[in-house]
């Protein structure tokens, strides 16, 4: 087997933190498209995604990772959805993953090699015996089939219609709700990974079997014995489960839920408007943090993007921040799927001198203009999107052909900057102008730093004196 670094340059634990997915891709032959269904998307201010499906970060095996050792057998290569950790088991050989060698190690992303651990002599984890899956795994099958691993099972509305990583919390939270009970606050200590498993696949059973009004009847029922009255108000109806679900977006986060909800609540008490409005009637104003689920974006950001677009006016100190949904539909176009600027860099494949100056030219295809926001000092970025990247970078390209090194008496755009012997906003401006030509793209270097130019195209622009060139 060979060894993976060596192979291609990139370590493997970089390649699951979602780095390095494009010069994989190359290397292996696979469009953006491909390398997407088949990775993680993994930025700091941003879901992590895998097939277009939000995850929470605490989702993923970060550390140890999992395999089936009879899949590795047929294919040498990790499954994404082995590194899920609401997955436990193959639905293709049903067995048990495995995260442990048989010398006792658990397998990680420092191993160099997929179906070997690298702590011990023999290694191989093709041959480790594995246990059969003897219950009943219906989510699990249900979330693999919603990340198109297998054939979807069966329709689910509740779980649907809302985002994976809020499917997941729902079909946990039913079924600790059905194991734990009514209690007034969240109770969450010692909960192994056994136990996990058991809450999703309960909490799956009761709402795909409309199991969920009689469960919450029984809930009513017991936290009226403990607190030795009828509960008079949603919270004490529900306890810890009601606040799990108000504190989650209520109605936003889980419209069906919440009809459920208002059916079980309307048959016992009272509610209040105020209160009705978190689980019966839809707000005409959203809050920040709701904006800022749907961007992407941290809460400064998107404050800072409406305050500087003029769409609201900055709250006084303490006082709640609403959005209109106007603004928010704008919030949603303008900034999500925007790239970060350290990635934005690197896809331009330019130093910060050159990134500089196509900012300060406005050559880069930026949807909104910087924004200032404040964190531990005042910040400004302007936001742009990877595709727009990319298409800027083939319109420049404009399909010249690929090589595999750059030849004789030729320069690569950036490369020459760097070497100080031309104006890179000079010579940009040409290329831009077509007054010189791109004759080829190197394979393998991101976008600028990639683009071959003939040396004799610019003779006029290099730089044959001491110092620095002037324009650079």
């Amino acid at each position: 087997m060979v060894n993976f670094q060596s192979a291609t340059g990139l370590k493997m634990s970089h390649v699951f933190a979602g780095r390095h997915t494009r010069r994989l891709g190359e290397i292996l032959n696979l469009t953006p498209a491909e390398m997407t269904a088949c990775s993680y998307q993994i930025e700091s201010t941003k879901p992590t995604l895998v097939r277009g499906e939000q995850l929470r970060k605490f989702d993923l095996s970060r550390r140890a990772r999992r395999v089936c050792p009879q899949c590795l057998q047929e294919s040498a290569h990790q499954q994404f959805w082995w590194d899920l950790l609401f997955i436990s088991h193959c639905p293709i050989h049903n067995v048990q993953l495995v995260g442990h060698c048989r010398c006792g190690k658990s397998l990680s992303w420092g191993d160099r090699e997929i179906p070997r651990c690298k702590r011990c002599h023999d290694g191989s984890v093709l041959d480790l015996p594995t246990d059969a899956v003897k219950s009943d795994r219906r989510f699990e099958l249900w979330a693999l089939g919603r990340l198109k691993v297998i054939e979807p099972t069966q329709k689910i509305p509740m779980l649907d219609d809302v985002l994976l990583k809020d499917a997941v919390a729902i079909a946990d939270r039913v079924g600790r709700l059905d194991e734990v009970g009514w209690a007034k606050s969240w109770i969450d200590s010692s909960v192994t990974f056994e136990d996990l498993m058991r809450y999703r696949e309960s909490g799956f059973a009761i709402i795909s079997d409309d199991g969920l009004p009689s469960l919450l009847d029984r809930v009513h029922r017991q936290s009226e014995k403990i607190l030795d009255r009828p509960p008079s108000c949603m919270e004490a109806s529900l306890g810890w489960f009601w606040w799990w679900f108000s504190h989650s977006g209520g109605r936003r986060f889980s419209p069906e839920l919440a009809s459920i909800l208002t059916g079980h609540f309307d048959l016992k008490f009272h509610v209040k408007n105020k209160r009705m409005n978190i689980i019966a009637m839809p707000r005409s104003l959203m809050s920040l943090k709701q904006v800022s689920r749907i961007s992407g974006k941290s809460y400064s950001i998107v404050r800072a993007a409406l305050i500087q677009r003029g769409a609201t006016k900055a709250p006084s100190r303490g006082s709640s921040f609403a959005i209109t949904p106007d603004e928010a539909d704008w919030v949603a176009e303008n900034l999500v799927d925007t790239i970060e600027i350290k990635e934005a860099q690197a896809m331009v494949g330019v130093g910060w001198r050159s990134w500089q100056v196509l900012l300060r030219r406005g050559w880069l295809p930026i949807v909104l203009g910087p924004v200032t926001y404040a964190t531990r000092r005042s910040r400004s970025i302007p936001f742009i999107r990877r595709q727009a990247v990319t298409d800027w970078l083939d319109a420049i390209v404009d399909g010249a052909p690929e090589l595999s090194e750059c030849p004789p008496s030729h320069s690569t755009l950036s490369g020459r900057s760097r070497k100080m012997t031309t104006s890179f906003e000079q010579l940009f401006d040409r290329v831009l102008d077509r007054r010189v030509p791109v004759v080829g793209r190197l394979r393998g270097q991101p976008g600028l730093a990639g683009v071959v130019l003939r040396d004799a195209d610019f003779d006029d622009l290099i730089f044959r004196g001491g110092g620095r060139p002037r324009g650079s």
